[in-house]
């Protein structure tokens, strides 16, 4: 095996030994099919009526706005943030940073806003 496949499976190996329980790795194997629990893709397809949030911030409801901003759950944001640090606060990190995940499945089940 080339040495780029190795370490890409070794990448592998050590992000799949840090979601250790059965709910982080439900809650990160399901994250690219996240959009379609959110608004803004339901309202693209006529299920719902409107893609704005119902946190009262007029905000279109996506896996952005979950993640980083929904003021529904600003405590766990708040807790989130203190974990990854101000510049671990994008998405891309949040969901694809070995260092994160374990952080971001805890956001994940601390909001209940996905049943695992």
């Amino acid at each position: 095996m080339p040495h780029h496949q190795q370490a890409k499976v070794a990448q592998g190996t050590k992000l799949y030994k840090a979601i250790n329980t059965r709910h982080q790795s439900h809650a990160t194997r399901q994250a690219p099919y996240w959009p379609v629990f959110f608004k803004q893709f339901l309202y693209c397809f006529g299920i719902e009526a409107s893609p704005i949030c119902e946190c009262d911030n007029d905000a279109i409801e996506s896996v952005q706005h979950y993640l980083l901003h929904c003021l529904k759950y600003e405590r766990q944001h708040a807790k989130l943030m203190k974990e990854v640090g101000i510049g671990g606060m994008w998405i891309e990190k949040l969901l694809g940073y070995l260092e994160m995940i374990q952080s971001t499945t805890q956001f994940v089940k601390e909001t209940r806003r996905f049943k695992c």
